[in-house]
């Protein structure tokens, strides 16, 4: 198929489609574990009233909504950049999907599991037995983190290629358009700028060191960029504020807690076995 030993290049292409729809079928998973749990939690009573009143359950239920509506916009964003590049040759858009492909493979794969996961804890104990449906959807999601490179190779991908063969440019030049679509994200991104320059630095001259913590960079990205979807959204159409405004105070800190592992790479080091 294709041209005479360009083969590995067909390759990386089919892969690369196929890691953005398996990042899709993360969003999907989280998708249907709300579709089970909101109307559950709207009918389950329990201390007078259903358990959607709780605010416990509530927080449950903002958690996946916001969570997958922020995996459904990425992936989107990089449709749209893979559309760019095809249709109108656009070179910034190629390197846009090129960055956001293995964000949307691990970033909203790994979502869609604690959805799931999630999803099962709004039904209590109901979520453990087969007539909901509930347990289903959280084994059906735990392949796709291993489906098309796992996602630690995903955040290999991610730092040891995408970041590294253009010293980052594109990634800040990203990150300067989530700052610019909203203010309450500029804490979020200077935090993520300063992991990139660390992994330039470090990452660049110990090999050992950005493998230790590409998992946590391409985990804090994907959360800040979750922000900046959902932050595009509510500039869009304001009945996804409160929304975004639960994603960018309750779940966007998340970043800065991944974020804060990568320079304690060395804490991960000292545990490898001698070789």
């Amino acid at each position: 198929m294709g041209e005479a030993n360009r083969g590995l290049n067909a390759m990386f292409a089919m892969m690369n489609a196929a890691r953005l729809g398996v990042g899709v079928e993360g969003v999907a998973q989280g998708a249907r574990a709300l579709a089970l749990a909101e109307p559950y939690a709207a009918q389950r009573i329990q201390g007078g009233q259903p358990i959607d009143r709780h605010p416990d359950v509530v927080r449950m239920l903002a958690e996946i909504r916001a969570i997958t509506l922020a995996g459904r916009l990425l992936a989107l964003e990089a449709g749209a950049a893979l559309d760019r590049h095809r249709l109108l040759g656009d070179a910034e858009a190629e390197a846009r999907v090129a960055l956001l492909t293995p964000i949307v493979k691990a970033w909203c794969t790994d979502r869609g599991v604690d959805c799931a996961s999630l999803g099962i804890q709004v039904h209590g104990g109901m979520g453990f037995v087969e007539d909901t449906g509930a347990a289903q959807v959280l084994r059906d999601a735990r392949i796709a983190p291993i489906y098309e490179g796992t996602n630690g190779i995903q955040a290999l991908d991610l730092v040891g290629r995408k970041l590294f063969r253009d010293g980052g440019a594109h990634m800040r030049g990203l990150l300067a358009e989530v700052t610019a679509s909203d203010p309450r994200l500029a804490p979020a991104v200077a935090a993520l700028g300063r992991a990139t320059d660390w992994m330039l630095d470090r990452g660049l001259r110990d090999a050992d060191a950005a493998q230790a913590s590409a998992a946590a960079y391409l985990d804090a990205a994907g959360w800040t960029l979750g922000g900046w979807m959902l932050a595009r959204a509510a500039a869009a159409d304001g009945r996804y504020a409160p929304l975004a405004g639960f994603y960018l105070a309750r779940l966007l800190p998340r970043a800065a807690a991944r974020l804060a592992e990568i320079e304690a790479a060395d804490s991960l080091l000292a545990l490898m076995p001698a070789a």
